[in-house]
């Protein structure tokens, strides 16, 4: 497999803020350009090009066009580890408010609770990727204070999965 910059291969800036509708244009134009069945009577390394550039393709508009992948990307490139099972240390305010959101989950009753629930928890997120904002696409980039925004982050996608569990 070939190493793709997934910025420089959609030809966008390698920052935080990307505008949606541009990552989709230009995924549809590189996907009409360089699929695999376009280069059925090519020579075996072409074809075999073709598809790792298709895999590509497809694995960086499924990066990008997430915040939170978009986000731990970044920081990768950057030369910042999120997975880190060593540093897990999290700001006390943050886990009593994960707790609270948790027994909140618990407590959910009926399609109104959770719907509350969510919006608090979309609400989060927002100001998850408001913070990442100011800080992945500021110069100079904070990138210890990136790196908890995205590790928060992930804390609501978990609790984001649970929500849309809850009561089915």
């Amino acid at each position: 497999m070939i190493d793709f910059d997934y910025f420089a291969l959609f030809g966008v800036p390698p920052v935080f803020t990307q505008d949606l509708a541009t990552l989709k244009a230009r995924y549809l134009e590189l996907q009409q350009t360089m699929h695999p069945d376009n280069f059925v009577n090519a020579l075996a390394h072409e074809r075999q090009l073709a598809i790792s550039y298709a895999a590509a393709v497809n694995e960086a508009i499924k990066i990008l066009s997430c915040p939170l992948q978009r986000a731990i990307y970044l920081l990768k490139i950057k030369g910042v580890d999120t997975e880190s099972e060593t540093d897990t240390q999290m700001p006390m305010a943050f886990l009593a408010e994960q707790m609270e959101l948790r027994e909140q989950l618990m407590d959910v009753s009926d399609e109104s609770e959770r719907i509350t629930l969510e919006n608090k928890i979309n609400d989060a997120w927002q100001a998850c990727e408001k913070g990442l904002t100011q800080t992945l696409d500021a110069t100079p980039t904070d990138l210890p204070a990136a790196r908890l925004w995205v590790r928060k982050m992930q804390f609501y996608a978990r609790l984001r999965e649970e929500v849309q569990l809850c009561l089915c």
